[in-house]
């Protein structure tokens, strides 16, 4: 009873933290973005702080949304390290104090980060969001076919009849809001084989077995997963005197998951307590 209670519990919290990242249609902007294209010379695209407009665009190059109204789009770039392009796009030097300036390192200005705007049309054309390499939590139900046992020792293949809730955190590339790689943690319950060769006894038959696991799983498909995982095998009370002797005993499998929600994210680095980020341009 108590195992019973245990894994609903468990699939009803992890239900629930999947629930709390499913995206929303949001039509508005925010977070971070990097330019997917860079039109031939700076043709006006963008206006600096300062009022300068004829500064090019660079392809790659990511930037902070700050806000947006009717018309524009508001932003500054993430620190470049070439200090020629820190100059253009993050900081400049002037010499009269402003509300958003400080004195400069060198005690002979004041420093201003660099603020941008360009026409909402234009930035929705020439941009695409970064998210962040995590990308949220979900759940999923997986089964584990073949499993080896006895590692290390008297190991056995076995096909097993397993259903197991399982916790995954997704990680992917910061161009895509979906995952391609994901960590599982989970647990179920598991028919196991018993016969005379690995238990005491008389005949073969079955038992349930307490399952807990976790794993690493790649996503060729956004609902299918293949992965390698690591798992425990716990017999039940009523069947602990047949020493059965992959009991607690570690496995290892191949398992196919089919996961109830894509594990997908809507946050940018920006969100990131305190990360300082830079880019690097290859042309000066």
């Amino acid at each position: 009873m108590k195992t019973k209670f245990f894994f609903l519990l468990f699939f009803v919290i992890t239900f629930s933290i999947s629930a709390q990242n499913n995206p929303t249609d949001n039509d508005s902007l925010g977070g971070s973005y990097y330019f997917i294209q860079s039109p031939p010379g700076p043709l006006e695209l963008q206006t600096r702080s300062d009022g300068k407009t004829d500064i090019g665009v660079p392809l790659d190059s990511k930037i902070f949304f700050i806000y947006e109204d009717e018309d524009y789009v508001y932003y500054k770039y993430w620190p470049f390290n070439s200090d020629k392009l820190k100059k253009i796009y993050n900081k400049f030097i002037h010499n009269h104090l402003t509300e958003d300036s400080i004195v400069s390192p060198n005690g002979l200005g004041y420093e201003v980060v660099n603020h941008f705007y360009m026409e909402k049309e234009k930035f929705r054309e020439l941009t695409a969001p970064i998210y962040s390499h995590f990308k949220g939590v979900s759940v999923g139900a997986y089964t584990v076919p073949f499993r080896l046992r006895g590692i290390g020792g008297d190991f056995d293949f076995e096909s097993a009849l397993s259903l197991q809730a399982n916790m995954i955190l997704g990680f992917g590339s910061y161009n895509s809001e979906r995952s391609w790689l994901d960590l599982s943690f989970g647990i179920g319950l598991t028919g196991v084989k018993l016969d005379p060769k690995n238990s005491d006894v008389l005949e073969d038959r079955t038992a349930n077995a307490f399952t807990t696991s976790m794993g690493v799983l790649l996503k060729p498909k956004p609902y299918a997963n293949l992965g390698m995982f690591l798992g425990w095998d716990f017999l039940g009370r009523n069947d602990n005197e047949v020493n059965w002797q992959y009991n607690k005993e570690p496995w290892l499998g191949l398992g196919i998951n089919i996961s109830f929600n894509e594990v997908t994210t809507e946050r940018s680095p920006e969100s990131e307590k305190g990360k300082k980020v830079k880019q690097d341009r290859r042309a000066d």
